[in-house]
């Protein structure tokens, strides 16, 4: 790198991931765009694949380093991965989930990066085995942990009781004009999902996961027994299968629609009536976040993660999970009410407004700034 480049970027963050694909964690690159604003210059490294994200962030020039690695070339990997940290000597590594930790972190460790922070994600405890001693090894040497709510901070605490240094939870953020200009602009409609004009749209956008319990909206689907109420989920996972013959066992196929893994989530809320994330377990929900921002009415299950994001009878409608009847009543009484729906939405709409990238991007620069300068 020239001199004129280390004047206009004199900060560079490594941002490790294992991927850049669809996923609640990669509202982060929204924040990785406009860091060259800030000053700071993002070099994006991918242990193991691109993804959808990475042509995103290429075409705004953001460098991205694909390492490829797979369980056969693994060593020689993680030594070419130490010796480009060397390299582009990065002030600070911020690594993304549980392999991107453990391979990113000790790769910056033995690079020498004194700067290191471990961005939490999900709400999963302590790291069990050979892995687990490593991340135990991790997260003690680690200057900064971020979590993305205050349910995943506490999780993490609990889960790392002997991690000694700063924790600063930042929320995931969306571009929120950028998001509704794409809503906005959507030529999709029901009929491409083979959805009747005139049906009730309720969108889900989800892993097909056990945690994310969709399971517990087919049977809050048989319970509603309404045949004007479509289900369109967005997503795909371990769970397909089972879900699936859930569905054909009650009946319910004509209702259901399973539209896989899609990039056009803001397109696809554009003509939803709500949206419902029936989840068991959290960290935050990026999904409802973009369904304030699309102006439609969520109902969120009352757990740790998303009792933060969503209010009862404000800004949401809040369930207990795994109540397949409550959640029934919750559709209908939205389904019933237009009224309660508009009103619902319009306090959606200001509420995200906090979640925006160019809000939450502030707290990303405090806390690199931060750590630099508690090194230095």
């Amino acid at each position: 790198m020239d001199k004129t480049q280390d004047t206009k970027f004199p900060l560079k963050v490594a941002v490790i991931c294992d991927d850049l694909m669809i996923g609640g964690w990669t509202s982060l690159v929204s924040i990785i765009a406009k860091l060259p604003d800030r000053g700071i210059k993002p070099v994006v490294i991918c242990l193991f694949g691109k993804g959808h994200n990475a042509e995103h962030l290429e075409k705004q020039g953001i460098i991205i380093r694909c390492f490829h690695m797979n369980k056969f070339n693994m060593l020689w990997k993680f030594f070419l991965l130490v010796c480009f940290l060397r390299k582009e000597k990065c002030s600070i590594v911020h690594t993304q989930l549980e392999l991107s930790h453990i391979i990113g972190q000790l790769a910056a460790i033995l690079a020498g990066v004194k700067a290191r922070i471990i961005h939490v994600h999900s709400m999963d405890g302590r790291t069990m085995g050979l892995s687990g001693l490593l991340k135990s090894f991790i997260v003690r040497h680690t200057g900064l942990v971020i979590p993305v709510s205050n349910g995943a901070a506490e999780a993490f605490q609990k889960a790392y009781p002997e991690y000694p240094n700063k924790i600063k939870v930042i929320y995931n953020c969306l571009d929120i004009n950028k998001f509704r200009e794409t809503m906005d602009n959507s030529p999709l409609k029901k009929e491409d999902f083979s959805i009747p004009h005139g049906a009730f749209v309720v969108a889900t956008v989800a892993n097909l996961k056990w945690e994310k319990s969709h399971k517990t909206l087919v049977a809050a689907a048989e319970i509603l027994n309404d045949v004007n109420i479509h289900f369109l989920w967005v997503g795909d996972g371990p769970e397909r299968d089972s879900l699936e013959n859930m569905i054909k066992t009650k009946k319910l196929e004509k209702q259901f629609h399973l539209a896989g893994k899609r990039p056009d989530v803001a397109e696809t809320l554009s003509f939803c009536n709500i949206f419902v994330l029936p989840s068991v377990r959290e960290a935050f929900g990026i999904c409802i976040i973009e369904s304030y921002a699309a102006g439609v009415p969520v109902v969120a299950t009352d757990i740790d993660g998303l009792r933060e994001i969503a209010f009862n009878s404000n800004n949401a409608i809040t369930v207990p999970p795994e109540d397949p009847r409550k959640l029934a009543g919750a559709i209908k009484y939205l389904k019933d009410n237009p009224s309660i729906r508009a009103e619902i939405a319009g306090a959606a709409t200001e509420f995200v407004k906090k979640f925006d990238t160019a809000n939450i991007i502030t707290e990303y620069e405090d806390a690199y700034r931060g750590m630099i300068k508690s090194i230095s």
